[in-house]
């Protein structure tokens, strides 16, 4: 429908209502094509790969010396942000992350574990809280900072052209030293925080002084002095030189990063050095402690407090009343050589590790990349690959693990958040197998995976061939066998196409040469089905069998295109069904390698977004040894923008996470008088990029009003499901929905929509909306009937959700709800705060005695992984209930967050809900034929109108009561004259409630009722 024919529709309908006593404030809907997102808000999904030195903060509870044992997540289990810096003080966490922003940024963490962004805009680095924990202090692009603990704008200390950072304070707060190179080599300053003269601190005859760090009781300033490439940890008293720390054997021990505990004597640092009997990693950086009482340097060996082999940095001593705490900065996984999985938003902010271990890289990589697909023994080939589900909510990936004393690798599905893992069967898997190169096909039913059986690094193991197993069960639908001219090459990195009808892969023999392996390798295609028609696509585009070394096909999101890199430095892009060829990245033509002196390097591993931009990885310099680093290109302009530059370690095989933005367009207000119906209309739209199939939209009906229809000409609605199916709504389309609702108790209520779909909704803060339909009394007319008034009942607001932070509020509507009917938990996730709320995922606390009609589309029975959600934004997630029992109980939800989060405590909420039994009784239960019973109702839904009827007998023609307010009735049955005598049963019916009855006996005349006096 065209906007100026659904405007006309629209206008209609809004006279229509109007003329039939009813009216409908309408917004602006006309316009939600054109809606733009908010700048910062996400356009698509997260990106998701496999990476190594991904950073987060840890601590040992109470080190002793000698008794290692690994650090623990700081701020939590779960997906963990790209945190580092850490210092402490009086209970107090400072430290930098990307979690907002590209570059690292100031954030405090509060006793009560609430995290709160200090700063924006600038490149943080190493900050320090103040003695009166009012300021902290922090080095920024070559300048010093002081920002206060409760944010705000933050004060400029230093200006002067000079590289001033690493700040320290002075015991009384007043001052902070630094580190500078004002005077030509780096030395160390002090200056009063107020301003005024800098002091010169140290005069090093040779070297750099950096690192300051300031005893917090007699005021001596630990550094580290860099001679060459060697630091090590001095200690001044006053001005001039600085004492070694260390003497004896330790003399020539390297070692830096010094920070001092709270007593003044002790003082941790960082060293590679150990003594002999030391049970740690000697490759690995440690922490130590040292104590100065006794005077230095020091000749006995100092306190090894923490060994992990992992990349450690920023030593900090956590003194909160608990038992201490040694903070650290460190590899997110196990050890810095570990590849986990981990995701990033597109801009290349808030990189997440996701608690995933997928391959333990060989260490010796870094200078033989040759090692990276054959290491040595116990360490792993790069041969993985990770791909979001089709609805983006879970992430399909290759893990090697040890099994039955074989090293495998096995297939498993996570959650988006890395949450919930588990295995994927494979229904023929033999114990030794290496299953890799994984991915959904486009509905989600198949997985098509190469798999090398047994397992192992060339030249050993078997031949790779791509399986196809169904996703629920394992259970094997085909073998893709190559023909006999070609039966000695290997099929790798199978991919869907969108429509689900092709499979392309790679196919292709590894050797050895000189300098390492020589792979000759063509992008092959075969239908996906029955796995035959297989062609070489690489020859056709170059025209002969050409010798280039072509890998990683990925179709685009309306499958008109097939890109694929190409060695050593291209990307080229085939548009189907035609086969022409061009190179999309990269000098040369498509009949020939590409080279590319100038780069990108080795561009590869592409993954298409919904929106057509396209994710891959390239080395960060033309030397093979150069790790790759993830980046977007935009094919329309070619233009690559590297989005993971400022990361460590390397990223490899992305995958792009399908979205859509659902949203949902009402009414702001509408009025009906009381008994009358009001029909509101209803828009969902779906802006894309991607498809969403399983659409719903859910009404929440408050006490007051009843849900008499839903209608839609997109899908099949059900008004006592109180639920509308909209199936597949493509990109850029909407779906109008029809509401009917009677007006049942005068007052003000509310009416709340939510929509929700299979894929994840990446803009979730325009998915929900209400409507305020006020009841108006009916017209009074001069009657000689004695009328009752009912005091209006308005539904309360949904109770205030914290304005600081991630938050969350719940209300159950109706309540009270009705055995029979439905009930609509609505739980409202709110970012109050002033940064993207992320890592979120919300807990249902259902009470178990009431059970689940509909949960939201991609939602789990207990829980409900959520998108990140922007600043001043709410995201509804509905959850339909269907009571079966009277009852009184209480609805609640957990929101788990493991980003800024100022006040925690708001992440809980729960609100009451009762659930009556409607009842009837005849009084008397009694009567013969011509008698009029009374039939009385208690705890039915008010306004909603009841039918009496018997069985057996024949009921007279009536209108259906209309319980009061209070949920009571009293109405009449009439006994026919001539109607059968005996047991019978009055039952009562009505929407929104089950069935209920009671007993009744008609009995001939010569019986009467009770205290009925009869004529005989």
């Amino acid at each position: 429908m065209s906007r100026r024919a659904r405007t006309r529709t629209l206008a209609a309908l809004a006279a229509v209502v109007m003329a039939c006593g009813v009216t409908v404030v309408m917004r602006d809907i006309t316009g939600v094509t054109e809606a733009n997102a908010q700048p910062g808000e996400p356009v698509t999904g997260r990106i998701a790969f496999a990476g190594t030195e991904h950073r987060s903060l840890g601590y040992a509870v109470d080190p002793q010396p000698d008794r290692l044992g690994p650090t623990t997540p700081l701020l939590g289990e779960g997906p963990t942000h790209f945190d580092d810096h850490v210092s402490a003080r009086g209970g107090l966490v400072v430290f930098t992350s990307l979690r907002d922003e590209l570059r690292p940024q100031v954030y405090l963490r509060d006793a009560g574990g609430g995290v709160r962004q200090l700063t924006r805009g600038h490149d943080a680095a190493h900050p320090q809280l103040s003695p009166d924990l009012r300021s902290v202090v922090f080095g920024s692009r070559g300048d010093l900072w002081l920002v206060g603990v409760g944010g705000g704008e933050p004060r400029q200390l230093t200006g002067t052209g000079a590289d001033e950072a690493w700040p320290a304070f002075s015991p009384d707060g007043t001052e902070v030293a630094f580190s500078g190179d004002r005077d030509g080599g780096r030395e160390i300053y002090r200056m009063p925080v107020a301003g005024g003269a800098v002091t010169r601190v140290t005069n090093e005859p040779s070297g750099d002084a950096g690192e300051p760090a300031w005893n917090p009781v007699d005021g001596r300033i630990a550094y580290t002095l860099w001679t060459g490439d060697v630091p090590q940890v001095r200690v001044l008293t006053g001005t001039g030189v600085g004492t070694p720390l260390l003497g004896g054997d330790q003399a020539a021990w390297r070692g830096h990063w010094p920070a001092w505990l709270p007593d003044g004597s002790r003082l941790l640092f960082l060293s590679l050095n150990q003594v002999c009997t030391c049970p740690a990693d000697p490759n690995a950086v440690k922490v130590y402690r040292a104590d100065t009482a006794p005077g230095l340097p020091l000749t006995a060996p100092p306190d090894l407090l923490l060994g992990e082999n992992r990349h450690l940095s920023s030593p900090s001593w956590l003194a909160d009343g608990s038992p201490p705490k040694l903070l650290v900065s460190r590899t997110s996984a196990p050890t810095w050589f570990t590849a986990t999985l981990q995701d990033v938003r597109p801009d290349g902010s808030d990189p997440r590790d996701l608690g995933v271990t997928v391959l333990r890289e060989d260490p010796e990589a870094v200078n033989d990349p040759n090692l990276l697909f054959r290491p040595r023994a116990g360490f792993d080939p790069w041969a993985t690959r990770q791909s979001y589900s089709p609805d983006g909510r879970q992430i399909l990936l290759s893990r090697f693990e040890d099994e039955g004393g074989l090293r495998v690798q096995r297939l498993w599905l996570v959650d988006a958040d890395g949450g919930n893992p588990r295995r994927v069967p494979v229904a023929d898997r033999q114990p030794g197998d290496w299953e890799f190169d994984a991915g959904f096909s486009p509905d989600g039913r198949f997985i098509a995976f190469a798999r090398r059986s047994p397992g192992g690094v060339r030249p050993n193991g078997g031949q790779s061939r791509v399986v196809v197993v169904e996703a629920a069960t394992g259970a094997v639908a085909g073998v893709l066998r190559p023909p006999p001219e070609v039966s000695d090459q290997e099929d790798t990195q199978p991919a869907w196409s969108p429509d689900g009808t092709t499979l392309a892969f790679t196919r292709g023999i590894i050797s050895d040469g000189p300098t390492g392996e020589v792979r000759d390798n063509h992008i092959w295609t075969a239908r996906a089905g029955a796995l035959d028609q297989q062609r070489d696509l690489s020859a056709l585009v170059c025209g002969s069998d050409c010798p280039v070394t072509d890998d990683s096909p990925a179709f685009s999101p309306d499958g008109g295109e097939l890109v694929f890199n190409r060695e050593s430095d291209g990307l080229l892009r085939v548009r189907l069904p035609g086969l022409r060829c061009e190179v999309l990245l990269g000098a040369g033509s498509c009949a020939a390698p590409v080279t590319t002196p100038a780069g990108p390097f080795q561009p590869r591993d592409a993954a298409y977004a919904p929106d057509g931009r396209i994710a891959l990885t390239a080395r960060r310099a033309g030397d093979a040894r150069s790790p790759e680093e993830l980046a977007v290109l935009d094919p329309g302009t070619r233009t690559l923008h590297r989005i993971a530059t400022h990361l460590p370690g390397r990223q490899k095989e992305p995958t792009w996470q399908q979205s859509v933005d659902l949203v949902v367009d009402a009414p702001t207000a509408a009025s009906v008088d009381v008994d009358r119906t009001a029909s509101i209309p209803v828009t969902v739209l779906n802006r894309g990029p991607a498809t969403s199939p399983g659409t719903a939209l859910t009404v929440a009906v408050p006490t007051g009003l009843r849900l008499a229809g839903l209608r839609t000409s997109g899908g099949t609605c059900a008004a006592e499901e109180l639920r509308c199916d909209l199936g597949v709504v493509a990109a850029g389309t909407s779906v109008e929905v029809v509401a009917d609702v009677v007006g049942v108790v005068p007052g003000a209520h509310r009416l709340d929509w939510s929509v929700a779909g299979a894929v994840l909704d990446a803009l979730p803060s325009d998915n929900a909306d209400n409507t305020v339909l006020t009841v108006g009394e009916l017209p009074t007319t001069t009657t000689t009937t004695t009328t009752t008034t009912t005091t209006p009942t308005v539904l309360p607001p949904p109770p205030p959700v914290s304005p600081a932070g991630p938050a969350l509020a719940v209300t159950v509507q109706p309540n009270p709800s009705y055995v029979g009917g439905r009930a609509v938990v609505t739980y409202t996730v709110r970012n109050a705060g002033g940064s993207l709320a992320t890592g979120l995922r919300l807990d249902f606390l259902l009470p178990a005695q009431v059970p689940v009609a509909a949960l939201p589309p991609g939602c789990a029975p207990t829980s409900c992984v959520l998108p990140d959600l922007p600043v001043g934004t709410t995201q509804v997630v509905q959850v339909v209930l269907a009571p079966t029992a009277a009852v009184r109980t209480e609805v609640r939800g957990v929101l788990r967050t493991t980003g800024t989060d100022a006040t925690p405590d708001d992440n809980t909420a729960a609100a009451p809900m009762t659930v009556l039994q409607p009842r009837i009784v005849a009084v008397p239960p009694i009567g013969e034929p011509g008698f009029v019973t009374s039939v009385r109702g208690v705890d039915f839904p008010p306004g909603v109108p009841v039918r009496l009827t018997w069985t057996p007998g024949i009921t007279a023609s009536a209108a259906p009561t209309l319980p009061r307010a209070d949920g009571r009735f009293t109405a009449q049955l009439l006994i026919l004259t001539k109607d059968q005598t005996g047991p019978r049963t009055i039952t009562a019916t009505g929407p929104g409630f089950r069935p209920v009855t009671t007993p009744f006996l008609v009995v001939a005349g010569s019986i009467g009722p009770p205290d009925m006096v009869a004529r005989r």
